[in-house]
């Protein structure tokens, strides 16, 4: 039997906030955050630093300005901003004077006030009209939105990471003692469990985020030497917990590569020159970012590159395979989740793991894989995964079996070593950003001559995954599907739960039990999308077609060619357009 790893002992003696708090006093001039934007004359980009000494200074500040304007410590503070310096700042200074909660702003203005009122926020951070329009307008449209529900008092900023009335002079000299007596219990909230209509949170403590970021920077080996890339959004746990409270645990610094991340084009584009220029030592995204970058070209010096972790969603050797063909050198995953506090295990910087292999746990966190009754399963045998430690930290409605909680995930462990080996529930992945499909098909449902709904993910070359959609029309309806979807658009909470293609079908496939049959659909899903890509590279050559495993994390397509013998060409396009979706060609 494969034994399940329990949790090392792990008791930090300190929160971050304390640790920072050293680390102002011991190097109070070292950059804790360099604020890139992206070269626009190729001149190189431009990046303003934060140090520890002026890190602390606004951590007191903002939090002495939110107390003043009513947070409350058993409360919450909204945070919608993009990836600012005042975001990074606001992360933490929330957390001494109640409890942060940064929002997706590709959410609909009515999810984000459930989440609001599900925290108890008493105040809300948004920019000024001046600096950001488009948040601004939300910004305001939640205010209003919260007016008889749960008034919100509005805080209007600026991007910089100093409240506005305190000149950045000031700031910098500033490094007193922190009274750490505030920063006890409840520290943020996360969003959770994808883009389901009920509000779902999870709520973290300063211990356990002391926890996970102690044990990430353990894990990758960081040191006040490392300066880590961060693209990745602040309201999701990757971006505010491995890619940046583990660095500032360790005393490093976090280059922020500007406030939208990966979603600009120009970061993308000079993603390699800012590795070299801002001397980066670990980079790394979800997939999808990584493989963007991947595809710049790259001539520059990466000699103070260590090495790269991705996670948030699946990643194929291929992906590992290319970052150390092209960088030299090797990217580790990095598996986690929101409820626990986005590590559960790791490759280790020095001791890296085989390629499609995450590693073992971190430290603090136990692993066990069971079968369907609750039974640990033998070494190297696929079963879902299971994890217990501090840092767990259930959403509402969650539960915990003798102190175990399930993930959903299947996964097997060999050597006490973990690999992913895909998902037991049916969550759709998009960009790291988990979907439930449910909130897709009660949407489509409620469309006039909708009968039957289902939704599953499809393997993208950008976004990991996007969802498509499967609908039964009502028999005697006449159905305007344009309309439907203009509708169905209008009514879906988030951007990333819209359909990127809608299938109408005379019925859904159904298991021997009489539930749809996701796999099936997940499968025609793909087909269709590889028939597609063969008719634009061979025209109208017809061939036999199955797909293998279409729940796996690399789905296999086998093909056969009736005879047929594709030009050399054009079928390296063909496996180039596949692995780009992470498709195995048979």
């Amino acid at each position: 039997m494969s034994e399940p790893t329990t949790p090392v002992a792990l008791a930090p003696d300190v929160v971050l906030i304390q640790r920072i708090a050293e680390h102002a006093k011991t190097t109070p001039d070292a950059p804790a955050l360099m604020d890139v934007e992206p070269a626009s004359t190729g001149r190189g980009a431009r990046a303003d630093e934060l140090s520890y000494a002026g890190l602390l200074a606004a951590i007191q500040q903002w939090s002495s300005l939110l107390a003043h304007m009513g947070a409350r410590k058993d409360g919450a503070v909204g945070l919608l901003l993009r990836n600012t310096p005042a975001h990074y700042v606001l992360m933490l200074a929330t957390s001494v004077a109640s409890a942060g909660l940064s929002l997706n702003p590709l959410q609909s203005v009515d999810h984000m006030a459930g989440l609001l009122d599900a925290a108890g926020a008493d105040v809300l951070v948004f920019p000024r009209q001046a600096d950001d329009e488009a948040l601004w307008r939300i910004g305001r449209a939640l205010i209003d939105r919260m007016s008889s529900a749960r008034p919100l008092v509005a805080l209007e900023i600026g991007p910089s990471a100093y409240p506005d009335h305190v000149p950045a002079q000031q700031n910098a000299k500033t490094a007193s003692a922190f009274d750490a007596s505030a920063c006890t219990g409840h520290a943020a909230w996360f969003h959770t469990g994808g883009t389901t209509r009920a509000p779902k949170l999870v709520r973290h403590s300063h211990y356990q985020h002391a926890v996970a970021a102690s044990a990430f920077a353990q894990a990758a080996a960081m040191s006040p030497e490392d300066r880590l890339a961060n693209g990745l959004p602040l309201f999701h746990v990757a971006g505010a917990i491995c890619s940046t409270r583990a660095v500032w645990w360790s005393g490093g610094c976090v280059v922020n590569l500007s406030q939208d991340g990966f979603r600009n084009a120009g970061i993308v584009k000079d993603f390699w020159r800012i590795l070299e220029q801002l001397r980066v030592t670990i980079a790394g995204g979800v997939p999808t970012a990584v493989e963007r970058v991947l595809n710049q070209p790259i001539t520059s010096d990466l000699s103070r590159l260590r090495c790269g972790y991705v996670g948030g969603a699946p990643c194929s050797p291929a992906l590992q395979a290319r970052f150390a063909k092209a960088t030299g050198r090797p990217l580790h995953i990095i598996y986690g989740m929101t409820e626990t506090c986005g590590v559960i295990a790791a490759g280790r910087a020095e001791t890296p793991s085989p390629q499609g292999v995450v590693g073992a746990p971190v430290q603090g966190m136990g692993l066990a894989v069971r079968n369907p009754v609750g039974e640990d399963v033998s070494d190297g045998e696929m079963g879902e995964i299971w994890v217990c430690g501090p840092a767990v930290s259930l959403a509402e409605g969650g539960a915990l079996v003798d102190g175990w909680m399930a993930t959903g995930d299947q996964g097997c462990i060999i050597g006490g070593a973990l690999s992913i080996t895909g998902r037991l529930g049916d969550m759709i992945i998009r960009s790291g950003h988990n979907i439930d499909p449910a909130m897709i098909e009660t949407t489509a449902l409620a469309c006039k001559g909708v009968a039957a709904a289902a939704a599953v993910g499809r393997p993208d070359a950008y976004a990991g995954e996007v969802p498509v959609l499967f609908l039964v029309g009502e028999s005697d309806s006449d159905i305007n599907t344009a309309a439907l979807e203009r509708e169905l658009m209008a009514s879906l909470p988030d951007r990333a739960a819209h359909p990127r293609e809608i299938q109408w079908v005379t019925s859904l496939p159904t298991t021997a039990v009489g539930k749809v049959d996701r796999k099936q659909l997940r499968a025609d899903a793909i087909e269709r999308m590889v028939r597609n890509e063969l008719a634009s590279l061979f025209g109208s050559e017809v061939v036999s077609l199955a797909v293998v495993n279409p729940q796996g994390l690399r789905p296999k397509v086998s093909i056969n060619w009736l005879g047929q013998r594709p030009a050399p060409d054009r079928l390296a396009l063909l496996r180039s357009w596949a692995d780009q979706r992470q498709l195995e060609l048979l």
